[in-house]
């Protein structure tokens, strides 16, 4: 008799059981929020959230951030949190935006991109791993669409 059978009981059983436990001890969190009036943002023509911030493009092309400011993840020159817009510095002429976890980058008019915020892993594409406190050049970009 194979060994097989028994091992693959053994295991759907303890995934069974495993599966029961965990199913009964989660419980959905409750409500924490209520909806709130709305930043005054009029203007804003695209908008782009990541783990922890939100930003914007205004018509004029400026960029503007809020949230969580670590790692000087909303280019304003500070780390601290924000809970109104904060304009991203070095910016004009913006035509979109992008946020990932602590950085952003902003795609411009003519075709550059500028990035800021964390850059731990290099993914602001500026040669360093150091974090901009306001948006820089993106290097070897230059048509982007």
């Amino acid at each position: 008799m194979s060994t097989q059978r028994p091992r693959r009981r053994a295991l759907r059983l303890a995934l069974a059981t495993m599966l029961t436990a965990v199913t009964a001890t989660v419980t959905p969190l409750p409500h924490l929020a209520t909806p709130a009036q709305a930043l005054d943002l009029f203007g804003i023509v695209q908008a782009d959230g990541g783990a922890s911030a939100m930003c914007g493009v205004f018509s004029s092309g400026s960029v503007t951030c809020w949230g969580n400011g670590v790692n000087f993840g909303l280019g304003n020159g500070s780390s601290a949190n924000r809970a109104v817009p904060v304009t991203v510095a070095g910016v004009s002429g913006a035509t979109k935006v992008v946020v990932g976890a602590s950085f952003g980058c902003a795609l411009l008019s003519g075709g550059t991109v500028k990035c800021w915020g964390d850059n731990q892993f290099g993914q602001l594409g500026t040669g360093s791993f150091n974090h901009p406190t306001t948006a820089v050049t993106v290097s070897g970009v230059s048509n982007a669409v």
